[in-house]
């Protein structure tokens, strides 16, 4: 009888334990989450799997979110319980281990965060750029789907998500190519740069009238802009242009232009390869270095007229 009392004592220790630790991460608790936490006996070593939650296909679980990450995320609760120091009924953490804490915490979060977004992909064919794709994603890695409250701006964060990871692509892309594009003219430079970056977007190419819709609206142009001024930088850069007068604006402003051409005709082209998609492509750089010529030849017309009658 004494040693069931005393095993009793230590189970109610742990989970009191648990739910100070709750509260010294930020976690709100109530019965409910206890009577998971009770039910999940959450600790280093289980290995309890947990039923499937109702509406989603994988992982999820019938808990409450909070019951879902102490259990199968372990994520601050036993961060502080390694770092924590239980005197008196409470945990004392030092200033330091707090701060280590939080910024683990935050890497872990931005973890999780690309592990979702990494996941969600994969629905955007069926689902498009949604909420739905969210969840779908957050279920298919074991997320609750109330882990999507992760994205304020739901899928526009998605979708800069998707832009980030194919401009880091294409700047490595560029990097391995630049012995290969020593033999080329720097239009065809150009033309590669921008055709490999459009070549991405052909696997959503059915959903990403959908994505441009989304990167459009107001509180998301700043982070569209930057990203394709990305584009016709690392483009640019690639290309050999080491231009730091007034050129290096006109450039890139212009190619961002016929990037956005080009990638709303992708939009409607039907032909093998996107084929005309890089004709379009070519005509319209072949019109940017004309017009680039020309404004070479004003310049450079203005500067003479500027030097003789001084």
């Amino acid at each position: 009888m004494q040693t069931v009392v005393s095993s009793l004592r230590q189970q109610q220790q742990s989970l009191s334990r648990l739910i100070e630790l709750c509260r010294i991460a930020g976690n709100s608790i109530n019965s409910v989450d206890t009577a998971n936490l009770v039910k999940l006996n959450p600790g280093p070593t289980d290995q309890q799997q947990l039923t499937p939650r109702t509406g989603c296909n994988t992982g999820a679980s019938n808990f409450s979110p909070l019951a879902v990450q102490l259990h199968a995320r372990t994520l601050r609760v036993r961060t502080f319980a390694s770092t924590a120091e239980f005197s008196g009924g409470t945990f004392n953490v030092s200033s330091s281990s707090s701060e280590s804490d939080e910024s683990r915490q935050r890497d872990q979060d931005v973890d999780d965060k690309e592990l979702l977004l990494e996941s969600a992909l994969q629905y955007v064919g069926e689902q498009g750029w949604s909420d739905a794709a969210l969840i779908s994603g957050a279920c298919h890695v074991g997320f609750s789907p109330a882990a999507t409250g992760l994205f304020p701006r739901g899928p526009a964060e998605l979708v800069e998500y998707f832009e980030n990871k194919c401009n880091m692509e294409l700047a490595s892309k560029l990097q391995s190519s630049k012995t290969e594009w020593q033999r080329m003219h720097t239009t065809q430079r150009v033309k590669e740069g921008l055709k490999m970056r459009l070549e991405m977007n052909a696997p959503y190419i059915d959903t990403w009238a959908q994505a441009l819709s989304i990167r459009a609206q107001p509180r998301n142009v700043s982070a569209a802009v930057e990203q394709l001024a990305q584009i016709t930088d690392d483009v640019w850069h690639a290309a050999g242009d080491k231009s730091t007068d007034y050129n290096w604006y006109t450039k890139r402003g212009l190619l961002a232009g016929v990037y956005t051409a080009t990638e709303l005709y992708m939009l409607t082209d039907y032909s093998p390869g996107f084929a005309d998609t890089w004709d379009v492509l070519d005509r319209r750089l072949k019109d940017v270095m004309t017009i680039g010529r020309v404004m070479g030849q004003v310049q450079t017309l203005t500067n003479f007229c500027i030097t003789v009658l001084s």
